[in-house]
């Protein structure tokens, strides 16, 4: 017998190596798509050396391998499937090559069968992108045994051609997740000991959302807080969140998970979720606990109850509705949100309004601050006894919009295109209104602008205004029609708003990391060009939406930016101090100038009892308010990205409001107040105190160059004007 069966593979192998001697070979063996679309390849050999018993090297095919097919499916995109292709090869070829259309995470399933189509090895390839008319090269794909579970084969069966939610092979993606590389469970149930598709389902369909039920669940039954999963988050189980809020229902592990796990919003030890219960407070729940803000979403900030769900941090079902996250973003209603300053709903003491941002409506409401320069106003009576209104922190949108803190206007003249206006402020606003002003355009080719319009999208004063609207496309090179022509030009920004455009990039980074999200947009080359994907070929980058072709984005950001706007604010800290307003970090924030004793008295006549400014328009209400616009831009942390003329304009009006008691509206048009002199702007004689060992390098010029801007050309060239 042994003789007779070395015979017959003897015969068979060299059956298989005359078949690859005509012509059949891996090179030759492209099998078409029916889709019209497949203009592209992707090519694969295969790896048999971990079926040790039959395949001693890469290329011995196992004897009894008869042939390799591969699976391609790819996700659903605007409603549209990728066009599933199945194609195989002769085992001894060695590889194989298959015409494709283009795609993104594609899943490519390699499974090598016997004569009689039994599965015999297995190898799965997930996230391969496939270009307009090029090839793609998988390498040299690992052939491995299946994870062979009886009562898995009838589902498999059926479901082989099955998608998942993504739009993907639902079986492709299930054998990627631990439920398929595990085979015991840890708590057998329906008669079924292994995990996997009658793990959780069944072996009759008799479950068919084993997630449903919380506690209660399939899933939990397994992985609970207490037992199998003992590091898995226990707030998750504590606040009964479904597991299909995080996990994808059939491939668990997919990387906005950890993404999100990993950054502010998804690690509990960040103070927006453990510096207290949260969910216990009326005014806090809505922002800093999952359930309180999808109540206050769905109810358009209507209901904002304490609904007592212990500490979490956020989960996909906080900003996603559903479970095909691509297009489940919240929405909130009227597709813009009106932000509450001194309190919820009715109890607001003013109110700002945000246009419509698209998906990135759905971060405004916890980065929009809680105080601003109105409510102080209408909610503070007495400036002599009255404790600190906390602006709150990370206001990013406050910021990026120009519709936080205390705003310096003289009167209600000063508006967006006033000679002495806040000139590079998104939106036509004074704290939140709009204001009527004659029409006007702008710089940068902008496009004329009406009495009344909010600066949005192409109409915005300023780049980051324009980004993730209107998915602009400007001037292209030619030769590289995927890459803008010059440093400056915006090109496909998409239409979510600016803050998943830049926090989430084109690939959705769920670290919210926006240097990580400006690295998704830098385009990447063809396979000719230098090994560094993200340049061009001649060195230079096609970085962040094509603004900062050549540049580095974070060693601006963070070498030349940052410790500019850091010792600006070292500046305006000192200035307070000098005024009577002693800031530290740590809650009611300002002191008196025992550095001990909480700030409540913002009209003293002493800096010994409280703060003390002298001037012709000195109010309790701008006093309070220049303090509120350090706390502001110290916590708000990116203000000198988001939107850095705005918050120039904050640092300029409030050190020239505690200087000299009135804020006079010099300009970037050598016009109003103009000086040859910087002091005759601000004092900046008397700042000698040390920037700071965070500041290296900068110094009192330094400042000076960053908040205040000299004109050097006609009409008069050496002025000095606002930033």
């Amino acid at each position: 017998m042994r003789n007779i069966s070395l015979s017959k593979l003897q015969n068979l192998l060299f059956v298989l190596f005359l078949f690859a001697l005509t012509g059949c070979g891996g090179s030759s063996s492209n099998i078409a798509s029916s889709d019209s679309a497949a203009n592209a390849k992707i090519t694969a050999k295969f790896d048999w050396s971990a079926a040790k018993s039959t395949a001693k090297t890469v290329g011995m095919v196992p004897a009894d391998v008869y042939s390799v097919r591969l699976k391609i499916t790819g996700p659903t995109v605007n409603a549209v499937r990728y066009t599933r292709v199945k194609a195989s090869f002769p085992a001894a070829d060695g590889g194989g090559t298959v015409a494709v259309a283009p795609g993104k995470d594609l899943i490519v399933v390699a499974e090598a069968l016997s004569s009689s189509d039994v599965l015999l090895y297995e190898a799965i390839v997930s996230g391969v992108e496939v270009k307009d008319g090029e090839t793609t090269d998988l390498g040299t794909i690992l052939m491995a045994a299946p994870n062979y579970k009886a009562a898995d084969e009838p589902c498999l069966g059926c479901h082989e051609n099955s998608r998942a939610a993504s739009g993907n092979s639902l079986v492709a993606e299930y054998k990627q997740s631990r439920h398929y590389s595990v085979t015991v469970s840890p708590a057998p149930k329906n008669g079924v000991n292994s995990t996997g598709c009658a793990g959780c389902h069944g072996p009759t369909h008799n479950d068919l959302n084993p997630a449903a039920g919380f506690d209660n669940s399939r899933c939990y039954e397994c992985h609970n807080a207490a037992g199998n999963f003992p590091d898995h988050k226990a707030e998750y189980y504590l606040n009964k969140t479904d597991c299909t809020a995080c996990h994808q229902a059939h491939r668990l592990e997919f990387q906005q998970v950890p993404d999100l796990a990993a950054s502010g919003h998804g690690t509990l030890t960040q103070l927006a979720w453990s510096d207290r219960d949260f969910s216990a407070s009326l005014d806090c729940n809505a922002c800093h606990t999952p359930s309180g803000f999808v109540q206050a979403v769905d109810s358009n900030w209507t209901v904002t109850t304490a609904t007592n769900t212990g500490m979490s941090a956020l989960t996909c079902a906080t900003c996603h509705s559903g479970n095909s996250y691509h297009n489940s973003v919240r929405t909130i209603t009227g597709n813009s949100y009106t932000a509450g300053m001194g309190g919820f709903g009715a109890a607001a003491k003013a109110t700002v309004t945000y246009e419509n941002m698209g998906e990135s409506n759905v971060c405004i409401p916890c980065h929009a601050s809680r105080e601003n320069g109105q409510s102080i106003i209408k909610g503070v009576t007495n400036y002599a006894n009255q404790s600190f209104k906390n602006p709150h922190y990370l206001g990013a949108a406050a910021v990026f919009y120009g519709k936080g803190g205390f705003q310096f206007y003289s009167s209600a003249s000063q508006t967006q295109y006033a000679p002495q206006a806040y000139t590079s402020k998104y939106g036509v606003v004074v704290d939140g209104v709009v204001i009527p002003a004659a029409a006007a355009s702008t710089s940068n080719s902008t496009p004329a602008i009406a009495i009344g319009d909010a600066l949005v999208g192409d109409k915005a004063a300023w780049s980051h205004g324009k980004l993730g609207m209107n998915n602009f496309a400007t001037t292209l090179v030619t030769a590289r029609p995927t890459i803008v022509a010059a440093k400056g030009n915006l090109v496909n920004t998409g239409t979510v708003g600016q803050c998943v455009a830049c926090h989430l990039g084109p690939e959705k980074a769920h670290s919210f990391d926006a240097f990580e999200g400006a690295e998704g947009t830098w385009v990447k080359t063809t396979p000719t060009d230098p090994p560094d994907t993200r340049a061009m070929a001649d060195g230079t980058y096609a970085g962040c939406y094509g603004c900062h072709t050549n540049e580095d984005m974070k060693e601006v950001a963070e070498l030349d930016e940052y410790p500019k706007y850091k010792a600006s604010m070292d500046f305006f800290k000192w200035q307070l101090a000098q005024n009577g307003a002693v800031y530290a970090d740590a809650y009611p924030y300002f002191y008196k100038a025992d550095g001990v004793t909480a700030l409540k008295n913002w009209i003293a006549t002493a800096t010994a009892d409280g703060m003390v400014v002298t001037g012709a328009n000195v109010t309790g209400a701008a006093n309070m308010g220049a303090a509120m616009n350090y706390k502001l831009l110290n916590a708000e942390k990116g203000a000198h990205v988001h939107n850095r003329t705005f918050m120039k304009q904050l640092i300029f009006d409030s050190i020239q409001y505690l200087q000299k008691g009135e804020v006079k509206f010099s300009n970037r048009r050598v016009a109003d107040n103009a000086t040859a002199d910087p002091n005759g702007l601000i004092n900046f004689s008397n700042y000698s105190t040390s920037l700071g060992a965070n500041n290296a390098g900068a110094t009192v010029a330094t400042v000076r160059g960053y908040i205040v801007r000299k004109n050097t050309s006609a009409p008069v060239a050496g002025m000095y004007t606002r930033p």
